[in-house]
């Protein structure tokens, strides 16, 4: 046997059979190292074992549930914080595009947001009255055991919302690269 082998029985030696006990108690009455090896584990095992059985303190799991909860809100917070900051920052670049666009020629810029949010008052209307619909759709769809159908479809219109707000932007900014590079 190698000392590799005799160092694993001597750290587990029930999951040995009898034969690799025979075999590595031999090797252990020939090698001095595998033998200061077994002796310096002896020791420490009967240090762990003489030492008092050391337990968490009273309150331990409140402590900790306590702390989680404090960590679980305040990455709740900054995400919040994160998703506001971006939100405030695209509504206040597309306002300020809108602005700078209409300070510069005020009645076609007018008439450009105007229509554009006129068209974009028709989609809102669109989804909405579309989750109307699957609201409505739902509970039988439920009864039927049909559930996922009503999520898909749901998710199905906000995507096509999400893709309306793409497009309604796309437009716009379009229409003012347009007008930009007409009056250019």
């Amino acid at each position: 046997m190698d000392h590799e082998q005799v160092k694993s029985w001597i750290l587990d030696p029930e999951a040995s059979d009898t034969e690799t006990s025979r075999l590595a108690a031999a090797h252990l009455a020939e090698c001095g190292q595998c033998r200061a090896f077994s002796e310096r584990w002896a020791a420490a095992r009967q240090a762990l074992e003489a030492g008092p059985m050391v337990g968490p303190e009273p309150g331990f799991r409140d402590r900790w549930l306590e702390r989680l909860v404090v960590a679980r809100r305040l990455r709740h917070r900054r995400q919040t914080a994160l998703a506001l900051a971006l939100t405030a920052l695209g509504a206040i670049s597309t306002f300020s595009a809108m602005v700078w666009w209409v300070l510069d020629a005020p009645a076609k810029a007018l008439g450009t947001i105007l229509s554009h949010l006129a068209v974009l008052d028709i989609q809102l209307r669109f989804i909405l009255d579309s989750i109307r619909i699957v609201t409505y759709m739902l509970p039988p769809l439920a009864n039927l055991g049909i559930i996922w159908a009503g999520v898909a479809l749901a998710l199905g219109l906000i995507t096509l919302y999400t893709g309306f707000s793409a497009l309604w932007t796309a437009s716009f900014f379009r229409t003012v690269l347009q007008t930009r590079t007409k009056e250019n």
